[in-house]
């Protein structure tokens, strides 16, 4: 990193303090014997008399310096030219050395007090600052308050020009920012270009009036703010731009978490190659953000963040968005205010067409509309996040699951929320285990909440969705989706219920294979679903059954139900056979041998498919799966004899007598009439 260009070396402003006092002695003899002291004088302290005649010592010897120039040139020079000649002197200075060092930081200030430069000049005058600062070791020089005037009146160049002078920000560069931050009215401009430079990640892109548009990092401003937070009369304008500080550094540590470019590994390598303790970019931002949150005294926010090991989760990748929620919950204790002002931003943020934004606007959004204050401002949000909803990115959906869990406390926001059930009910496909058990809880929260039952559609869309849960690896997700089958077919209107029994049909031979589930848990949950369904469906003796738990009995009485419920039951019979849990294989193998041995429509298709499904399972990995699927054939092909030697009198009385049980009393006596 160079801070001076090479045709400027240090040395060539290099000079003992002798030289400088012998200086100021010949340019001051007699100025202070003409000089009367008056009662004001005598208020001001030394050091502010040095500095009013340092000052005027500037101004005559500019003055001087440009009469020469006039009469060597022997015409009146334009203020742009003296301009010119000016930084042209100090040009040669710092490669010759031919000036005193004195001289040349008279120049520079008379420079600026006589308001002789255009704005093209403001870059090489900061620059020329900086440089001589730097070069005579001395920041806390007199020369370092002529920089205020420039940011004044050129914010933009100055700040962007000190940036690429020291991006490092080294003793000089601190010097001349806390003279820009001494006067009020200044420090609000600079402030704001600052800003504009934090925001910008990973470099902010601009021109300076001299056409130099090289970029700069915006981990040089963070630098810079680190260095201004440590400063007593900076706290003022800290204070008033707080807001826009800490979303600024909030989102610097947020997009260098999610991705740190290789150009700025390099800048920072560059940067901290002097430190004492070189910090990654995320973290040394972090401990920027620790000591803005202490500037403006949110101490106990601090300390409730750090006891939750806010740091760690917040630049930790895998994290990142849990940090972020923790952060925003602790700035819920602030003033309303502030927090109103942060929920717009982020709305802001959050509508732009910025994946790297998405993630911590949302996190303080949903954070912030949990206050109670802030809950009318929910409508926004709501209507956005089906969008979000069906992103790819597994952080953002977890993220909102969250979120939405903990919006949803009253009947107002459960209703507002079910709005998105069928966005919810697709996220229970997701193949991450947590964002299903995510979906599964906020789907029991909006039951528990909502305060009023469901519709057939709503019923039969549940039903849909969480049936397949039933099979999922995890036992939580079973035990969870299982449990909440129960409730919606507990939250159905009583108006409903006859036109969704065949979506709780449906449920019946799932909920008869967990029966025996390996935890136990699930197995108990299964029967008590079960049981609930038989009620559902008024069948009154398999509920009984299931209450005395004779699930063999019970497995029996759905294989004798005849009709397309028959097709239904084995359909879902085959399928289980290639289940990954071998309960529900054993319990597939068990249910279709009962089922080929009580189908009342029999036909001998039927019959060969749940053969050829048994022949398959015997090649099992499990012993018991493959035993038993031998003796199920053996029996089936035994009941397929005994049935084709006695087709005829016995198969046809038999069907007729069925028919006739099932035939109404009064369709039975006109029969006989």
């Amino acid at each position: 990193m160079e801070e001076r260009p090479p045709s400027q070396p240090m040395e060539a402003w290099q000079e003992t303090d002798d030289e400088s006092a012998r200086f100021m002695l010949s340019r001051r003899q007699g100025r202070e014997l003409v000089v009367a002291p008056t009662w004001a004088d005598a208020a001001l302290s030394k050091e502010a008399m040095e500095e009013e005649l340092w000052q005027e010592l500037a101004l005559e010897y500019i003055h001087d310096f440009l009469e020469k120039k006039e009469k060597a040139y022997g015409d009146n020079l334009k203020p742009t030219t003296k301009a010119q000649i000016i930084l042209n002197a100090i040009e040669e200075a710092a490669t010759s050395g031919h000036f005193n060092t004195e001289e040349v930081a008279m120049l520079l200030h008379g420079l600026v007090k006589l308001h002789i430069s255009l704005s093209e000049h403001v870059p090489k005058m900061v620059k020329s600052i900086y440089q001589w600062l730097a070069s005579v070791r001395r920041p806390e020089h007199r020369l370092a308050k002529s920089i205020l005037p420039l940011a004044e009146e050129h914010p933009h160049d100055v700040v962007v020009t000190l940036l690429r002078c020291s991006p490092s920000c080294d003793r000089t560069a601190v010097v001349l920012w806390g003279v820009m931050f001494s006067d009020g009215e200044t420090s609000k401009l600079v402030m704001n270009e600052l800003v504009r430079v934090l925001e910008d990640w990973p470099l902010h892109r601009t021109s300076t009036a001299d056409r130099d548009d090289t970029a700069v990092c915006s981990l040089a401003a963070t630098r810079v703010l680190r260095e201004i937070l440590n400063m007593d009369t900076c706290v003022l304008a800290v204070k008033k731009h707080f807001p826009h500080l800490f979303l600024a550094v909030l989102f610097q540590i947020s997009f260098s978490t999610q991705h740190t470019p290789e150009e700025v590994h390099a800048f920072w390598r560059e940067c901290t190659c002097e430190d004492k303790e070189p910090h990654e970019p995320k973290r040394f931002a972090a401990y920027t953000m620790a000591r803005l949150l202490a500037r403006v005294d949110c101490l106990e926010q601090l300390a409730a963040f750090e006891r939750g090991s806010g740091w760690e989760l917040l630049i930790s990748p895998e994290v990142h968005h849990l940090g972020l929620t923790l952060l925003a919950g602790e700035l819920k204790t602030t003033s309303f205010e502030l927090r109103l002002w942060i929920l717009h931003a982020m709305k802001r943020r959050l509508s732009r067409e910025e994946p790297r934004w998405k993630i911590a606007a949302m996190a303080f959004i949903l954070e912030m509309l949990t206050c109670e204050d802030l809950k009318e401002q929910d409508d926004y949000i709501v209507r956005l996040l089906p969008r979000y909803l069906h992103s790819e990115d597994e952080m953002m959906l977890d993220l909102l699951l969250r979120g939405l869990l903990k919006m949803c406390d009253g009947r107002r926001r459960a209703r507002k929320i079910a709005y998105l059930l069928s966005d919810i009910l697709a996220l229970l496909k997701h193949e991450e285990k947590d964002l299903a058990m995510l979906a599964l809880v906020l789907l029991i929260r909006i039951l528990q909440c909502i305060d009023r039952l469901l519709n057939r559609h709503t019923v039969r869309e549940m039903a849909v969705s969480l049936r397949p849960l039933f099979e999922h690896w995890d036992a939580t997700v079973r035990l969870v989706a299982i449990q909440l089958y129960m409730d919606v077919m507990d939250f159905t209107e009583p108006i409903e219920k006859w036109y969704v029994r065949s979506e709780v049909q449906k449920c019946l031979i799932p909920l008869l294979c967990h029966l025996d589930d390996d935890v136990e848990e699930v197995a108990e949950a299964a029967l008590k679903t079960l049981t609930f369904a038989a009620k559902f469906l008024k069948k009154k003796k398999l509920k009984r059954m299931l209450k005395a738990r004779k699930k063999w009995r019970a497995a029996e009485y759905l294989a004798k139900e005849s009709g397309r419920i028959t097709k239904l039951y084995l359909n879902q019979g085959l399928r289980y056979l290639n289940s990954p849990h071998e309960f529900v294989r054993l319990a597939a193998v068990r249910f279709l041998g009962l089922l080929g041995r009580h189908m009342m429509d029999w036909r001998e298709e039927k019959l060969q498919i749940i053969c050829e499904a048994l022949e398959r399972m015997t090649d099992d990995a499990s012993a018991t799966i493959s035993s038993l699927a031998v003796q199920n054939i053996l029996i089936l092909r035994a009941v397929e004899r005994r049935r084709n030697s006695t087709f005829g009198k016995h198969t046809v009385y038999t069907q007729f007598h069925k028919a006739w049980q099932r035939m109404p009393s009064w369709l039975g006596s006109c029969w006989w009439c």
